[in-house]
């Protein structure tokens, strides 16, 4: 539940912050880790706002100008955490973000 929650959380970012243009998802499994990769080709990230758009309530624009309330990503991180994971960014302004969330593979041995 909790995976399906990131992946609904950075698509529906990508679709709103988009500009209708098209979104990447990727996962991978190697070496332990699953990996989220969610790339969209729109407005971006400012450098500065990287690290401030995973706290609750903040956001990299107006909401003049995009609704929502600023904790889709907070709780993104979180739950990535929760799972002892871990979630970046990296956007460039008018170019696109690409956010990576990393979570280990956690195999449950059955003993009879």
């Amino acid at each position: 539940m909790a995976v399906s929650r990131i992946v609904e959380n950075l698509l529906t970012n990508a679709v709103k912050y988009g500009r209708g243009k098209p979104i990447e998802l990727t996962l991978t499994a190697a070496s332990g880790i699953a990996q989220i990769i969610v790339r969209d080709n729109g407005i971006g990230i400012a450098d500065g706002d990287t690290e401030r758009i995973f706290n609750r309530f903040e956001r990299a624009v107006s909401r003049d100008t995009h609704s929502g309330f600023g904790v889709g990503l907070w709780l993104v991180r979180n739950l990535a955490e929760s799972m002892d994971g871990s979630i970046t960014v990296i956007g460039e302004s008018g170019v696109g973000s690409t956010f990576t969330v990393n979570l280990p593979i956690k195999r449950k041995e059955i003993y009879e």
